[in-house]
């Protein structure tokens, strides 16, 4: 019976484990995703092209685009239509426009969650959303631990009390032990 508890838990303990990294995974890999490109795309950088000098945000690329197509809706446009409306004014000869997107982790080569953000940037939302889980979990880690050492407390109390009745471990002893592990919790906690 006890075997089969064992299995069960293990089996429990798996799958949570499992959960947690499958759903890590995938909030870490929503920005790189294509589909999401509008929400986690800050700009464009081209080399070869002088039309824009750095990178180019939705803004600077519509204020090219209007003044050489006219007339183009001032709502949202995603970066595809962009990109296709960019190498419509350019000839065949000259080639397809190319560019190195500026993503949400960062314009370098070093993937950084970028927690500082400005209320233009197409990823505030994602950004507090991913801010306010991190702080849920914090209190919810917090209040377990509180939890954990007031029951260690509370448990070498009843042992201390249970040992006085049984008079067979010294009061001191018994005392250091409950510290010294109160001491591991608390070392834990505050590396956590």
């Amino acid at each position: 019976v006890l075997d089969l508890d064992v299995k069960q838990m293990a089996l429990k303990v798996g799958a949570a484990v499992s959960l947690i990294v499958v759903t890590s995974a995938t909030i870490a890999c929503f920005p790189i995703v294509e589909f999401f490109e509008d929400f986690f795309v800050n700009g464009i950088a081209y080399t070869d092209m002088s039309l824009f000098i750095g990178p180019a945000d939705k803004a600077r690329h519509l204020a090219v685009l209007r003044s050489y197509f006219g007339k183009i809706s001032k709502g949202d446009i995603r970066w595809r239509e962009i990109r296709k409306l960019l190498n419509m004014m350019f000839t065949d000869e000259y080639g397809k426009v190319q560019g190195r997107k500026i993503h949400f982790y960062g314009n370098e080569g070093v993937c950084l969650f970028k927690y500082f953000v400005r209320r233009d940037d197409p990823q505030h939302v994602y950004v507090w959303v991913m801010l306010l889980l991190y702080f849920t979990c914090f209190l919810v880690i917090s209040c377990c631990y509180t939890l954990l050492n007031c029951k260690v407390r509370q448990s070498g109390r009843g042992l201390r009390k249970m040992m006085a009745t049984r008079k067979k471990q010294p009061e001191d002893q018994l005392e250091r032990a409950t510290l010294r592990l109160q001491r591991n919790i608390t070392r834990i906690i505050v590396s956590d």
